[in-house]
């Protein structure tokens, strides 16, 4: 008997053994009594769930969107939690937020990247009913999600997701849409700002144009003029660099013409002590080529003028020369054709102006604002010339006087007709002690008025430069009041129509497993079942295989005991 005692100690260890993991097995492999259902096992099952189109919504108000799922497996009934996420940001914080989830005992908390955890309050709430969803198999059931804007939320676009989770084994993203966050006070779409990737290199004082849906970023002059030349592509977000000028400048006047961007005039000066020498030197750029040449000079040497196209020639106006001192101003109208290479003299400006914005609408040319010599300093005019007559009037003042702003135009597809006079400074703000107000100052050429829009997010007291890609603008680099900027954001006119963009720091809709997102092109989305480890097959084999082990070696002792005592 003593010589069988640890032989038996030995099996009732492993019986013990086998028995705990059986429990093991059963306890993970039945459903709980706490389930919703006891019949319906929280599993990630293959769902059919039908899309949603992008809404517009206003502050303060709230939106249903009914959603259809439907069980495509072989399971007969299966609990589906829902939850609702949003990638935003505003001031306080940005990340992706959880707007809502299913009660307990589902988890509130998901693996998604960048959570956002401010106690700052959220700009929706949201609720799923119902929620947890208990799908039968090939049955369509409607869950209708309702979302509540808060009073505050901020204006734009809003990537949301509705996912479908058993977490923490799976996850899925299940469709994608667009919320769209409209003022309560003027439900139109637009007048808000969006930042982009900003430039590679800081620049002041430099120019840009569009061509073809890109925006080129040339030049720069403040210490240290440069002959950067930089490719923005907007739909990708990415910048890219490109030929350099010949000169080395920046103050200059840049227009295109048939997809040629002509690069006139400015200053060529460099640091440590700077001295703007001014060119009259006119380079061609070609994109196509990605190669620049020598065309024929401006008549004179000058910097701080502005340049635009209008039926297929380039006006050139205003400007100024260093003499040492202080600044020549000019008020000279010159327009230069680029098929016979060669200049005219037009009427000047009847308020010479340098540092001035400057665009066109139709055959007339906008000069707005800008610099002058005498006690005034600075003017608030705005000087309208006549192409076809080659005369001058006056349109209403701005609101907001600044100099060293700039200026483009909508043209009434995606946004009404209106020129937008952005940022600029003034006497208090031209000592670079702060940046000061950043407006944005719209003018109707139609009805001569004027009207103010959301300021530019990023104060830039001087010196950046606008371009506009389908009734959007850009602004792009300047000084910020301590040194040159390298910042890029976009904006969205009022009564803007064309897509919307993402509240997000990157355009592209982010997922919230941090990858793009493919907008959804069917009309409904598999998420397909995804297999987690058998943990509970694997437990039961073991503990039927430890059990089998344990009553053979049992058996074998026990016989080995018998043929040794007969």
């Amino acid at each position: 008997m003593s010589e069988q005692k640890p032989k038996i100690i030995l099996a009732v260890l492993l019986g013990i053994v086998s028995v705990s993991l059986l429990a093991t097995a059963s306890y993970n492999f039945f459903p709980s009594q706490e389930d919703a259902n006891p019949t319906a096992k929280p599993i990630m099952p293959t769902v059919l769930i039908s899309s949603i189109n992008s809404s517009n919504i206003a502050q303060g108000e709230s939106i249903t969107i009914s959603l259809t799922l439907t069980l495509k497996s072989n399971e007969t009934e299966v609990i589906v939690p829902l939850y609702l996420g949003s990638a935003y940001e505003n001031q306080s914080f940005s990340g992706y937020t959880v707007i809502a989830t299913p009660p307990p005992p589902y988890s509130s908390e998901l693996p998604w990247e960048q959570i956002n955890t401010s106690t700052e309050p959220k700009p929706f709430t949201a609720t799923f009913d119902p929620n947890p969803a208990i799908l039968k198999s090939n049955e369509a059931k409607t869950i209708n999600l309702t979302i509540q804007v808060a009073e505050n939320a901020a204006l734009g676009a809003y990537n949301m997701d509705v996912a479908i989770s058993d977490y923490p084994q799976t996850f899925k993203v299940a469709t994608g849409f667009q919320l769209t966050v409209l003022s309560k006070n003027n439900p139109a779409v637009g007048d808000f700002w969006v930042e982009r990737a900003p430039m590679p290199d800081s620049h002041i004082f430099l120019e840009a144009v569009t061509i073809e849906g890109k925006i080129f970023v040339i030049g720069s002059n403040y210490t240290v003029t440069s002959n950067s030349n930089y490719m923005y592509d907007p739909l990708i977000d990415t910048w890219i660099s490109k030929t350099p000028m010949n000169l080395y400048r920046g103050n200059f006047a840049v227009a295109t013409v048939q997809g040629k961007i002509y690069v006139m005039g400015g200053f060529i000066g460099t640091s440590p002590q700077f001295i703007p020498t001014a060119t009259a030197a006119n380079e061609m750029y070609d994109p196509a080529t990605d190669t620049w040449a020598n065309k024929t000079s401006l008549p004179a040497a000058e910097g701080f003028l502005q340049a635009v196209t209008v039926n297929g020639k380039i006006y050139v106006m205003g400007g100024a020369a260093y003499n040492g001192k202080d600044y020549d101003i000019n008020g000279t109208n010159e327009v230069y054709d680029p098929v016979s290479a060669s200049w005219q003299s037009l009427a000047p400006m009847p308020t010479p102006v340098f540092n001035f914005a400057m665009t066109a609408v139709g055959s007339k040319i906008y000069v707005m604002g800008g610099q002058l010599n005498g006690p005034t300093y600075h003017s608030n005019q705005t000087q309208i010339y006549d192409t076809q007559t080659n005369t001058w009037t006056f349109g209403q003042p701005m609101p907001i006087t600044t100099f060293s702003a700039a200026a483009v135009a909508t043209s009434g597809v995606l946004a009404p007709v209106r020129i937008y006079y952005i940022g600029g400074t003034d006497e208090t703000t031209w000592a670079h002690t702060n940046t000061g107000p950043c407006p944005t100052q719209i003018y109707d050429p139609q009805t001569d008025s004027w009207s103010l829009g959301t300021s530019v997010p990023t104060p830039r007291a001087s010196g950046f430069t606008l371009a506009v890609v389908n009734d959007t603008i850009y602004a792009i680099g300047g000084y910020d009041g301590v040194s040159e900027s390298v910042v890029n954001e976009q904006y969205f006119p009022l009564d803007y129509t064309g897509p919307m963009p993402s509240q997000t720091n990157n355009p592209t809709a982010v997922s919230p497993n941090g990858n793009p997102e493919v907008p959804n092109e069917q009309d409904d989305t598999t998420i397909p079942s995804e297999e987690p480890f058998p943990i509970t097959f694997v437990a039961a084999i073991c503990g039927v295989s430890v059990a089998i082990i344990g009553i053979g070696l049992f058996l074998y002792f026990n016989k080995r005991g018998r043929s040794r005592n007969p």
